[in-house]
């Protein structure tokens, strides 16, 4: 059975190039979201978009959508989430629909998980849109990889940066794409009008972040240890850390706890979570579970405003104590 990688595809998607039903899998999640807007993008601006999730499918709403067109759109997308979950009953159904041909272009269904070969092949769904579309796999990217995706970025935001700075920036950001646009929009920001982002930039706005610290930091806060968690921000700014390293810092902690609640919810194994986080803890999924999604977010809106308005010149001499007696 024939399947694609990611690489694979046009770097712009074009409607007659499109195929009616897409199967795509891997732990990529962030080019697999990029992936799906582009694919939107590249229909008429008046489409429909349907979203279904494998846990709690409704088979029954799900063969409606696929029927027919909505009466004040072009075109329709139907998105099933966690393609994963889905009940073998409901794979039937579905798999007796498309084989038919009894849908609407376009379906994707998302697998987040990587998948063994014996997994792609035995997989019905999969079998069944390999032969009507394409099923795409979306693997974590090589070092190699991750420099272009940073060069690219900039390039879609009019602004330039050399290799060698592309590669200091992604040793400081890590191999995890989320965490590297987040850096890029941070200089995107921090640079301003520059058509230029150097290595003095990425510095200055990112600096380089130790990642004995990100394990101390993300000990202190899922054990909601405010006092470990002053005493280390007071030992590091006295060891000469900057304020915004100490922000970003905090930031990439709540980022990999929310990276971590929703791969558990996904049922991916503890072990798979730790090795991608680079978390060695085995205790630390089972603890962030612990913590609400919305609390996390609501933590990082804050840090990540904070920060941008001390490096925007908004905020002089912040008290880092006072924000992570807050947080903490």
């Amino acid at each position: 059975m024939p399947f694609k990688k990611y690489s694979d595809l046009p770097s712009k998607l074009v409607k007659n190039q499109l195929s009616k039903a897409y199967y795509i899998w891997g732990e990529e999640h962030l080019l697999q979201e990029e992936f799906v807007n582009n694919l939107q993008k590249a229909l008429a601006q008046k489409t429909d978009r349907a979203v279904f999730y494998g846990n709690g499918f409704d088979i029954d709403e799900f063969m409606s959508t696929i029927a027919s067109m909505s009466l004040f759109s072009e075109e329709k997308v139907t998105i099933v989430k966690d393609a994963n979950k889905l009940k073998a009953a409901t794979v039937k159904l579905i798999v007796s629909a498309l084989g038919a041909g009894n849908f609407t272009p376009y379906i994707i269904f998302i697998n987040p998980l990587k998948l063994r070969r014996d997994e792609l092949y035995s997989n019905l769904l999969i079998k069944t849109i390999s032969n009507i579309g394409d099923v795409v796999e979306f693997r974590p990217l090589y070092p190699n990889e991750c420099i272009n995706f940073i060069i690219n970025e900039f390039k879609n935001n009019n602004k330039t940066i050399a290799y060698p700075d592309a590669e200091y920036l992604y040793q400081l950001s890590g191999d995890n794409l989320f965490d590297i646009k987040n850096e890029v929009e941070k200089l995107l920001l921090f640079t301003k009008e520059n058509p230029k982002v150097e290595s003095k930039d990425i510095f200055e706005c990112s600096g380089f972040i130790k990642q004995e610290n990100i394990y101390q930091f993300t000990d202190v806060i899922i054990n909601n240890d405010k006092r470990k968690a002053l005493e280390l921000v007071d030992n590091l700014l006295n060891s000469g850390s900057e304020y915004f390293h100490l922000y970003s810092l905090l930031y990439r902690t709540y980022r990999k706890m929310i990276m971590a609640i929703d791969m558990a919810n996904k049922n991916v194994p503890t072990d798979t979570i730790m090795k991608k986080l680079r978390v060695y803890d085995r205790n630390f999924v089972p603890k962030v579970k612990k913590f609400k999604m919305a609390d996390i977010v609501k933590k990082m809106e804050v840090l990540l405003e904070t920060e941008l308005a001390v490096k925007s010149g908004k905020i002089e001499n912040p008290d880092l104590r006072t924000v992570i007696a807050e947080l903490i």
